[in-house]
């Protein structure tokens, strides 16, 4: 009797396998060198579940940093994005990914997500980028229908100058974004690439590869801010050192700058 109660019981966990609507839910990496790679590989997946539990893990990892702390306290240095995570996506096809540096900051914004979709849509963005003397963003897809998620997708390309005392550097930037329905309010994320390297027109400087995720979560009327870059560059022949400190720095000054920009466009 318990041997025929056995097969009954296999029988019925055999077929709540393949039974439509019995699917696994999606895992993601809680370690954030892992998970950085994971929403960067996913951000395209057509399951939005891939990217809520991705999300949901950066929310959990980030919920006990100081945001009010220094930079250098807000900031990890990461591994290099592999191969296999930027497969599909547009890139030099002369360099190797696990050659870029990655480094990660995160922030606290005192502006809904909404007003980062709006701001988004501001084809002149050198008011949200300090190190860049042009940033102009073209649409490739509608961008009216996104910042109240009317569509899920934005897709851009983006004309930047860099341009300091050691190198002056054009290129075009593909940035494209996404929303994501989380408990307790729709979130963004955006994934980067450059298609070819850039060679600068002052001193020794070229942006060999560039790779990035972006991401704004609601807490409350502020926004949860994160930012992965994974690059390889050599601008005037600086040390890896001096590289990850410039784009910790750079990047909290996008995010006060982005702040700024919202105060000063929209309220």
């Amino acid at each position: 009797m318990k041997s025929s109660l056995r097969s009954v019981v296999a029988t019925i966990g055999l077929f709540s396998l393949v039974l439509p609507g019995c699917k696994r839910p999606p895992e993601a990496p809680a370690e954030l060198d892992d998970l950085s790679k994971y929403l960067y590989r996913e951000w395209d997946n057509e399951d939005p579940e891939v990217l809520v539990v991705g999300l949901h893990n950066l929310r959990a990892f980030l919920q006990d940093v100081d945001m009010e702390g220094a930079v250098l306290e807000r900031s990890w240095e990461l591994t290099s994005i592999a191969s296999t995570d930027v497969a599909g996506v547009p890139h030099p096809a002369d360099r190797n990914p696990e050659d870029t540096l990655g480094v990660a900051v995160t922030s606290l914004s005192q502006w809904p997500v909404h007003d980062h979709a709006m701001l988004q849509i501001e084809p002149d963005q050198t008011i949200t980028e300090p190190a860049a003397a042009f940033y102009e963003r073209s649409f490739l897809t509608d961008d009216a229908c996104f910042p109240d998620a009317d569509c899920e997708f934005l897709e851009t390309s983006n004309q930047v100058t860099r341009d300091n005392l050691v190198m002056s550097v054009e290129m075009v930037l593909y940035k494209n974004f996404r929303w994501v329905s989380l408990e307790g309010g729709d979130a963004i994320i955006s994934r980067s690439y450059l298609d070819q390297s850039w060679v600068g027109t002052k001193g020794k400087s070229t942006i060999w590869q560039s790779f990035s995720i972006d991401v704004w979560i609601p807490q409350g009327n502020k926004t949860l801010r994160f930012q992965t870059l994974w690059s390889e560059s050599d601008v005037a022949n600086a040390s890896d050192k001096l590289l990850i400190g410039t784009v910790k720095s750079s990047t909290d000054n996008i995010y006060e700058a982005g702040d700024e920009a919202i105060e000063t466009l929209f309220h």
